[in-house]
């Protein structure tokens, strides 16, 4: 039986990155109706202690007491509908539901693979994806049953991130320790093709809002891969970045992303119609490792 290690440990034992967790803790915006008024609620994953937190962005104070959920939470994903919210509870693989109406965790935990780190739900909020970092796996949620539903889809070594196709056909679920992306298709749930090879060390992926190309960072060689998602292949030159990059966000209109940089405390912006950086490095506080881009353009 695998040791099973801390978050603080994981990216030190795979790609020596000096942060203490292995991805960016999530806080999700969620804007729902109540009652015909609107409320604007971020959540906050609290590993420390185990809990969800509700930030009203109008007041920017925290509301309520927080949610309790399981031990050691690292990460969030609230359905297109904003009525629950999924937590990953990497302490005991398992998936806590908060009902986003009373806020409260409803029915029983959600039994999932060993180590879940990463998740993404289709865009019609049908399935949950949660990457399982100790299984190599992938597993599926139902949301109409909240079940798992059918085996773990087998992928890379050490899966870490996963993005899903704005048409939800496709899932991209990057490997930390074999530097390769896998594809799955959605509907089989199975994997299609060769793993994709990229960079050393991928941590994070996103996909352009027209679905065209999913944009790598690795952070073991400072570099971001860009696969184009017809072919499943890597095009152009590896887009060079700042020191061990973290985390990626491409704006709403897909002009630029911008890529946080964990090792000199900076933001790389590229403009993606060159796929080049564009102006020296921003500045940022230390150690930056997860970023938003909202109503950006």
């Amino acid at each position: 039986m695998r040791k099973r290690i801390t978050i603080r440990e994981i990216c030190d034992t795979v790609i020596n990155l000096s942060f203490y967790q292995a991805i960016p803790l999530l806080l999700v915006i969620l804007t729902t109706s109540v009652t015909q008024v609107f409320a604007n609620i971020a959540y906050v994953v609290n590993y420390g202690d185990n809990s969800i937190s509700r930030i009203d962005t109008a007041s920017n104070m925290v509301v309520g007491s927080p949610i309790a959920v399981g031990p050691e939470p690292v990460a969030i994903a609230i359905t297109p509908n904003g009525k629950f919210a999924y937590v990953l509870d990497f302490g005991d693989d398992s998936v806590s539901l908060i009902d986003t109406t009373s806020n409260m965790v409803v029915g029983a935990t959600i039994s999932d693979g060993s180590g879940p780190l990463a998740i993404a739900i289709t865009p019609n909020g049908e399935f949950v994806y949660v990457v399982n970092y100790y299984d190599n796996s992938v597993t599926v949620i139902d949301t109409a049953s909240n079940m798992v539903i059918g085996p773990p889809i087998i992928v890379g070594f050490f899966p870490i991130a996963i993005a899903i196709t704005p048409n939800g056909a496709f899932a991209y679920v990057a490997n930390l320790g074999d530097n390769t992306v896998s594809v799955i298709n959605t509907t089989s749930n199975t994997v299609v093709g060769p793993p994709i090879a990229v960079g050393s060390g991928p941590i994070f992926i996103a996909i352009t809002p027209s679905g065209e190309f999913a944009y790598v960072v690795n952070g073991g060689d400072n570099i971001v891969s860009v696969i184009n998602t017809a072919s499943n292949t890597v095009v152009g030159p590896p887009i060079g970045v700042g020191s061990t990059p973290y985390a990626i966000a491409i704006t709403p209109s897909g002009e630029f992303a911008y890529v946080v940089n964990e090792g000199d405390n900076s933001v790389s912006v590229i403009n993606m119609a060159s796929n080049m950086v564009v102006g020296p490095p921003i500045a940022v506080g230390p150690e930056p490792v997860s970023l938003l881009c909202f109503l950006c353009s």
